[in-house]
């Protein structure tokens, strides 16, 4: 995934905006991951990154 914004919902819940493995932009909340694994796969971002 290439993450590139986080935003706040109007509920006050963080959610990670990303380009998933198939080009779908995506929203995850924070609350709900389980886990994360860091790759050294990079990216060229297609879009401003908001982080």
């Amino acid at each position: 995934m290439e993450p590139y914004s986080f935003r706040r919902t109007c509920e006050g819940h963080l959610v990670l905006f990303v380009v998933n493995d198939r080009g779908e932009l995506r929203s995850y909340r924070l609350d709900r991951i389980a886990g994360v694994a860091v790759t050294r796969t990079p990216f060229r971002p297609r879009y401003a990154v908001e982080l």
